[in-house]
């Protein structure tokens, strides 16, 4: 009887990893992601380790606004210090319903 357990908990094991492994993870985007180089013209926090808003100028001088609900990475101190040193970050992003939503945040000047 203990090797019809033993061999009932592996198969349902399986399968329920099996049925994990193919669902989206939480904060995998559903869009295909872009990225985009650019300098900080502002950060907004939700708290003192969440971003909340970013706001980031590319080179040819257009604005860009992400939404940073999720994510976890770059604090906003570190976020605003780029700001202040004038320092370029790449955001790797993707949109959803019309909001760019950040993914990733990389140092620019050190080449990610």
């Amino acid at each position: 009887m203990s090797k019809i357990l033993i061999v009932a908990m592996t198969t349902l094991l399986a399968t329920w990893a099996v049925a994990c492994s193919s669902e989206a993870q939480p904060g995998t985007p559903s869009a295909e992601q872009s990225k985009l180089t650019g300098i900080v013209l502002d950060v907004a926090a939700g708290s003192l380790t969440q971003i909340e808003t970013l706001s980031v100028q590319d080179d040819t001088g257009a604005k860009w606004n992400f939404e940073a609900e999720g994510y976890r990475g770059w604090l906003p101190s570190h976020v605003r210090d780029h700001m202040v040193q004038g320092l370029p970050i790449i955001v790797t992003y993707h949109e959803e319903a019309g909001v760019l939503l950040v993914d990733e945040i990389e140092d620019a000047s050190s080449g990610g």
